[in-house]
């Protein structure tokens, strides 16, 4: 096989070396390795498919001969480089080992041109210059709005908000953005107040030359800030296309909703970004609060759906409740305006989650991405859906798409591991929850998945720490217990567990807790009859998460007649939940 004799960027799996700038990237996202160890990879990488002695390796990374323990240096970069690329199980992944002979790395390598352009497109959070704080939220509309409409308009892969909003508050310039998110093109902007009204600067950069390729000014009265998103947009379409004529766009921007009810709904949909169970409570009325201000505000219906359908997965509200909450508003949101993905998306939630129609829910979430390519939780939710049905290769596939627009997404990294875990490629699961975590340390859902993946590859010391960090970070969400409950069980403390239990009862006395959550630990305290009543309680009460039977907490139960009969009342391929 051919060696590596410069250019860009060396691709292998989800990680980027950069021997520009001595930097490993993982999706984007930079990850610490000492500079010996990259050094090793570097030499590896650039000879795939060939044997690298260890003679090579010392006079690559120290040249000059001075270190003379080399034998025991090779042997810790070695170690360091595998452990950060998660290739720690039997067989190789990435580095192979020949004894006496040195190192060979085995996995497809790919060498980006030295100049990387790819078809994606990054809108940057507009800036507030208008000197009031107030108007912090009218700068986010505006990037929200240009952001959705442009991934409506299928041109081009559009990058994410929340993606967006984590490069530019790690303060990133123009061509480390393009780097870590992998695109060609971003467009800037910034919000200024005049004495007649509002100005709005837009302007197109390539990320790669950092030259300003188009700009212009834009003017209206202060509650018409909104309206001029579409001029943007249809200006911004164009160029991108290569037209000096704007056209259209495709997104009703609800140019007749008021400003305050556009803010609104956007700080709502930021807290519902966040995951946390206070975030998501304030999302909710934020949403209400906007349809409060303009009643026939169709965003602001799909966001009170998608909020009510996260309370119902959580377990926060019972799924009759959520999920049918959630269809009104779905469905009330379509009635005004059938184009959107997001409410679309919605009802495809209900369909999986509640009504258990896996194939109409599959429709609803690709109907979604033909209205927007770029809508990172269409990709997500369908990613659950797929690997609810076992299709976990499809399911993969999709978690990658959702990535590819949402890179530093915490919630969508978050949820990698589960699909890993999901199809038992524990080692994988377990690297990617470290690399969620490393992305975002405040991640509640993060530390949560990485204990799963801990626990089930069989490190149940570390599956306890990240469980219990997932109860700091997150608070004491009956589904976070519930893991950690059924993972002190395995471990042997049994009286851990059951203090969970009881803990739960209590709280079921004046508030609601899932039957689901009961289910786990009892299956984790091998209390099969007890697991397999509350995994009906479950069914009966339309609870979400029982469409995810597959997960390995219950793989003790499998060949169980009552637990045979409740995948089939859920119509669940067989396949995916025949014993082990």
């Amino acid at each position: 096989m051919a060696s590596h004799v410069g250019g860009g960027p060396i691709r292998f799996g989800a990680f980027e070396l950069d021997t520009t700038s001595g930097e490993l990237r993982k999706r984007g996202v930079k990850v610490n390795l000492p500079q010996q160890a990259f050094r090793v990879l570097h030499a590896l990488v650039e000879r795939p498919g060939e044997v690298v002695s260890r003679g090579e390796l010392q006079l690559r990374v120290w040249p000059d001969r001075t270190f003379v323990e080399f034998e025991t240096g090779i042997n810790k970069c070695v170690s360091q480089v595998r452990s950060l690329l998660g290739d720690t199980g039997a067989a190789s992944r990435f580095i192979e080992t020949l004894p006496k002979r040195g190192y060979r790395f085995v996995a497809p390598v790919h060498v980006e041109p030295s100049t990387p352009r790819t078809s994606g497109v990054v809108v940057l959070p507009f800036e507030n210059l208008t000197g009031d704080a107030t108007w912090s939220f009218v700068a986010e509309g505006v990037t929200d709005l240009i952001t959705t409409a442009l991934g409506e308009a299928g041109a081009l892969r559009v990058i994410a908000r929340t993606s967006a909003r984590a490069c530019a508050a790690a303060d990133k310039g123009i061509a480390a953005v393009g780097r870590e998110l992998l695109v060609s093109l971003a467009i800037e902007g910034a919000v200024v107040q005049l004495d007649a009204g509002t100005c709005l600067t837009v302007r197109i950069v390539d990320t790669v030359s950092e030259r300003i390729l188009w700009q212009r000014k834009y003017e209206s009265g202060k509650d018409q800030v909104f309206t001029l998103c579409e001029r943007i947009v249809a200006d911004v379409g164009a160029k991108l296309q290569g037209s000096d004529d704007g056209a259209p766009g495709g997104r009703r921007l609800n140019g007749a909703a008021t400003t305050a009810a556009q803010l609104a709904y956007l700080k709502g949909r930021y807290l519902w970004n966040r995951r946390s169970e206070s975030d998501l409570l304030a999302s909710l009325e934020e949403f209400r609060r906007a349809l409060a201000l303009e009643p026939d505000f169709a965003l602001g219906h799909t966001g009170v759906a998608a909020a009510n359908i996260l309370l119902g997965i959580w377990g926060l509200l019972p799924s009759h409740t959520a999920f049918r909450m959630a269809r009104h508003a779905a469905e009330r949101a379509l009635a005004l305006n059938d184009g959107l993905a997001e409410a679309h998306t919605c009802i495809g939630e209900v369909l999986k989650d509640y009504d258990y129609e896996w194939e109409r829910a599959e429709l609803a979430y690709r109907h979604a991405l033909t209205l927007n390519p770029s809508y990172s939780t269409a990709h997500h939710f369908l990613a659950q859906l797929l690997t609810s049905l076992g299709r976990h290769d499809e399911a993969i596939a999709s978690m990658e798409a959702a990535r590819s627009v949402d890179p530093l997404s915490p919630a969508i990294n978050a949820y990698v591991p589960y699909i890993f875990l999901a199809a038992r490629q524990y080692a994988r699961a377990v690297s990617e929850g470290e690399a969620a975590v490393q992305l975002d340390p405040h991640s509640p859902a993060a530390h949560w998945q990485l204990g799963r993946a801990c626990l089930f590859a069989g490190n149940e010391p570390r599956a306890l720490d990240m469980l219990n960090a997932t109860v700091a970070v997150g608070g004491r969400m009956p589904m976070f217990l519930a893991v950690l409950g059924f993972a002190r069980a395995r471990a042997g403390d049994t009286a851990g567990a059951q203090a969970i239990l009881a803990e739960l009862s209590e709280r079921a006395r004046t508030s609601y807790v899932s039957p689901y959550d009961f289910a786990v630990i009892y299956a984790g305290l091998g209390h099969t009859d007890a697991a397999l009543r509350y995994l009906e309680h479950a069914y009966r009460d339309r609870v979400m998460r029982i469409i995810s039977l597959g997960d390995p907490e219950f793989d003790d139960l499998r060949r169980e007649p009552r637990f045979v009969a409740l995948a089939r009342q859920l119509r669940l391929p067989a396949a995916t939940l025949r014993p082990l």
